[in-house]
């Protein structure tokens, strides 16, 4: 795997997590995890 591809898949997952979790109301537990 090309850091190219890794760089696009750290990029995606990090804005879908930023959306999940400021976008929505989730336990607190969840940034304990």
């Amino acid at each position: 795997m090309t850091l190219l591809v890794m760089g696009i898949m750290f990029a995606v997952i990090g804005y879908a997590m930023y959306a999940g979790v400021w976008q929505s109301p989730v336990p607190e537990e969840l940034y304990d995890a």
